[in-house]
């Protein structure tokens, strides 16, 4: 029934989100995932920090949360993947796979196209089958052209305008 959570052996399936405040968005993506996983009997509570309370509870020992969101502008899947499985908090935190580590090498280090896709198929199905994390990336993304804006193309390589040689008419 809608509106109802599931229960196991007297265990609710309602757990704390941890939330980053840093931007708007995240709050609004964490709230319309918690509404979506209502309707088929999960409770998802979230609560969201600004640094450092969210990096202290991210990285709690003691009390780990048991799912965190961290939105974030990026547009490329094996981008977000590659960051939350090594620096966010931590590779032995995210799980240490070796063959999900050879995938993401062989990302970063692709000469062509080919490679590149064939890499982030396989890095994507391993953590898909073997993680216990679920990333929210947005399907697809928007770019805005514009002919006073020089010197940047989204690529792979170029994601963040800001870190390039990018200037506006």
């Amino acid at each position: 029934k809608n509106g109802d959570v599931r229960e196991k052996n007297g265990v609710k399936l309602s757990w704390t989100h941890l939330n980053w405040s840093g931007q708007t968005f995240g709050q609004q993506i964490s709230e319309a995932v918690a509404g979506m996983l209502a309707k088929v009997g999960a409770e998802m509570k979230v609560e969201s920090y600004q640094n450092p309370e969210f990096s202290t509870k991210l990285n709690s020992k003691d009390s780990p949360p048991d799912s965190f969101g961290y939105e974030w502008l990026w547009s490329s899947p094996m981008d977000v993947i590659l960051l939350f499985n090594t620096l966010v908090p931590s590779v032995p935190y995210s799980g240490n796979i070796p063959e999900l580590g050879k995938a993401f090498a062989d990302w970063q280090n692709a000469g062509d196209d080919d490679q590149l896709k064939a890499a982030a198929s396989k890095a994507q199905l391993i953590w898909a089958e073997q993680l216990p994390k679920i990333p929210l990336v947005t399907s697809n993304a928007i770019w805005v052209y514009n002919k006073k804006v020089h010197g940047w193309m989204p690529t792979q390589t170029m994601l963040y305008p800001q870190y390039n040689d990018v200037w506006v008419e």
